[in-house]
């Protein structure tokens, strides 16, 4: 880190194009693209509770879909305190997380929850892990946490909230017993 950033954090979008080998900036807002050239750069930047001292800004190219480009962003952090300097971190537990329990949370995908649910009935437990791993790479494979599952645990708790939501009826049970009983 160069310097000891001083400005006013801000959120924006800018609209720039690509022109000749230099960007040139076309608005300091956002308005419609006039060519496959141009693109918005969005900037947010927001201070972090874990250190004051230390705020983000988060910046990215969208194109005329509204998607990143490339699916890559900058992030800066802004060292905001006197010294120029960042003290050690605490990284903040989850809000739900125990505080004897020194593993982080992660929260799964939706697309591996809904794997999850829709499978785990047919394939079973243990199938529908080996699967979610296999899907991912492993563990070593896999390009975000959040593709794995936190365990077997996970997945029998799915089952078994599943099967307990799909109990049938006592009453519509019984009718069911009685109509066989009158066919034989």
């Amino acid at each position: 880190m160069n310097d000891v950033y001083s400005g006013i954090l801000r959120c924006a979008m800018w609209t720039i194009e690509y022109r000749d080998g230099l960007w040139s900036l076309l608005k300091k807002k956002k308005i419609s693209l006039p060519s496959k050239d141009a693109l918005h750069l969005v900037q947010n930047s927001k201070t972090n509770k874990a250190a004051p001292a230390l705020p983000r800004s988060i910046f990215l190219l969208k194109d005329f879909k509204g998607n990143a480009v490339n699916n890559v962003c900058l992030v800066q952090y802004h060292v905001s305190n006197v010294d120029g300097r960042v003290e050690d971190l605490q990284i903040q537990k989850h809000g739900n997380s125990r505080s004897t329990n020194p593993k982080p949370f992660y929260p799964l995908k939706k697309s591996t929850l809904a794997m999850i649910r829709d499978n785990v009935i047919k394939r079973g437990s243990q199938g529908v892990y080996n699967d979610l791993r296999k899907k991912a790479g492993g563990t070593f494979g896999a390009s975000n946490v959040s593709e794995l599952p936190g365990g077997k645990q996970q997945i029998y708790n799915a089952k078994s909230r599943i099967s307990s939501s799909v109990s049938e009826d006592d009453v519509e049970e019984l009718l069911k017993c009685a109509a066989v009983k009158r066919t034989t």
